[in-house]
């Protein structure tokens, strides 16, 4: 995952919220588009255990995978639970 997804995936959230008609509104689609990323990341970091295991993918890209993964995953549950705290 390079810097352009994780700006990619940030622009949409922004968009998601100054795109919906109501808060309420905003704030579920951004809600719903941070579960998908979530999801998305937590593939990568599965096939980068299965690449791995089956000695197609580097011990240092595994790790860069999984940490730059399990930071976004972070990023977003922290970002997810202040708005449905809102």
């Amino acid at each position: 995952m390079g810097n352009m997804d994780m700006e990619d995936s940030f622009a949409k959230i922004i968009y998601a919220l100054s795109s919906a008609v109501d808060a309420n509104d905003r704030i579920n689609k951004a809600i719903k588009f941070i579960n998908e990323r979530i999801e998305e990341y937590k593939k990568i970091i599965t096939d980068a255990n299965r690449d791995y295991n089956n000695g197609l993918l580097q011990t240092c890209v595994k790790v860069e995978l999984e940490t730059v993964n399990y930071n976004m995953i972070k990023v977003l549950s922290k970002v997810r639970e202040l708005l449905e705290n809102e």
